[in-house]
């Protein structure tokens, strides 16, 4: 039979561990809400070892086990808080292209193409499609004539030799 104590003992591990799982759910979700009840279960884990009486010969165990929840708990807290705080910031910092901007803009071939190809434009990947010609290579500039849809519709660029690429960033 289990004695009252270590019944305790396991709950508390049992909410720690929901707690963590809690907090790698969040990961996931990016919310914080889960990470923070998680936080909250592995808390009450401590709480339920706090006052936990078990005998005299057993107190240096429950002690120990406290001590390690309390610990660990407090060190997800912060990785996940961490965690949370830099998937916001990153949410917060995507910028969002309005891809009529693009118009007119110079890019780079980043594969042959033809029709179908990648190009390089304001330091983006981009689909595209090459606008009258048969063929552009791999490396060659090329100008947004363009777009469809999500997919720019490009031609060489007919840039002067004097000049260089450049792009200008114009907010959505």
């Amino acid at each position: 039979m289990i004695e009252g104590w270590l019944i305790n003992v396991i709950g508390a591990l049992a909410l720690f561990a929901l707690g963590v799982v809690l907090m790698l759910a969040d990961v996931k979700l990016g919310t914080g809400l889960v990470s923070l009840m998680g936080t909250a279960c592995t808390f009450m884990a401590v709480v339920i070892l706090a006052p936990l009486q078990a005998p005299p010969e057993k107190q240096e165990f429950v002690l120990m086990i406290r001590n390690v929840i309390m610990a660990c708990g407090i060190v997800a807290a912060g990785f996940f808080a961490f965690v949370s705080y830099k998937a916001y910031e990153a949410k917060k910092l995507k910028k969002k292209v309005d891809i009529s901007t693009l118009v007119g803009e110079r890019g780079v071939a980043k594969t042959d193409i033809n029709p179908r190809g990648v190009v390089n434009v304001g330091g983006e990947l981009w689909s595209a499609i090459i606008e009258g010609e048969d063929y552009i290579a791999k490396g060659e500039e090329v100008e947004v004539a363009g777009y469809d849809g999500i997919t720019l519709i490009v031609r060489p660029s007919r840039r002067g030799e004097g000049e260089k690429a450049t792009f200008k960033w114009r907010p959505a």
